[in-house]
């Protein structure tokens, strides 16, 4: 009936969110084992006397100063409890990007969507971005399923408006994974260079989202 490829889009992105939300769980605690191996960086919520991390700070369109972020080693973040609460770890996608995402990129395929559970990690040198990426596909809990290189010489950046990163889609597949019924579940994670990260700003996003949006991404 009309409407109700619609009704089911709806439903089957609430079962997507219900398995990200346990699969964050796993593919966080993955995420901080490849960052120790690498010496990748974590976004945080900054703090006055920062005198070893990377910092930037978002502003509006009008101008005000928004949330001020940091980017520290998880090597420095990972031994001391107080620094820990600081890491900002990225949250599962909204309900209402996915369902926008499935119904203009996905045709309501809601399978067609890897990004609901996502992480990433920054890196100061290139060495360390490989070092990540070797981690990562040697971890035998992990089952990579798609690999996109947008830090490649070719690759054309105007598809991402200047954006750049190694973008991974894999599944954690093991004993606890499939006792919970997500070892099936896609997340993604990204590895990004610190210097990109860096000149992101809250403005900045606001106009990739609206060239997205204008693109019907």
């Amino acid at each position: 009936r009309p409407g109700m490829s619609r009704w089911f889009c709806r439903l089957d992105c609430d079962w997507l969110a219900s398995q990200a939300s346990v699969a964050d769980v796993f593919l966080r605690a993955k995420v901080k084992e490849w960052a120790l191996a690498s010496r990748a960086h974590v976004k945080t919520y900054s703090s006055r006397g920062d005198s070893v991390m990377f910092s930037r700070t978002g502003s509006s369109e009008s101008g005000e100063s928004q949330t001020s972020y940091t980017f520290a080693p998880w090597q420095t973040m990972c031994i001391d409890a107080q620094l820990r609460r600081r890491v900002h770890w990225a949250s599962i996608k909204t309900h209402r990007r996915a369902i926008e995402k499935v119904y203009r990129c996905y045709d309501c395929e809601v399978a067609r969507i890897l990004d609901v559970c996502r992480q990433a990690l920054f890196f100061a040198c290139m060495q360390d971005l490989l070092s990540c990426f070797e981690a990562l596909s040697a971890d035998p809990d992990v089952r990579l399923c798609r690999v996109f290189n947008r830090l490649r010489p070719d690759f054309d950046s105007t598809e991402s408006a200047g954006y750049r990163d190694v973008l991974i889609n894999l599944r954690i597949d093991t004993e606890a994974t499939r006792r919970m019924g997500v070892e099936g579940h896609v997340c993604e994670v990204q590895l990004i260079p610190l210097e990109l990260a860096l000149v992101k700003t809250d403005l900045g996003h606001a106009r990739y989202v609206h060239w997205r949006n204008q693109k019907g991404k």
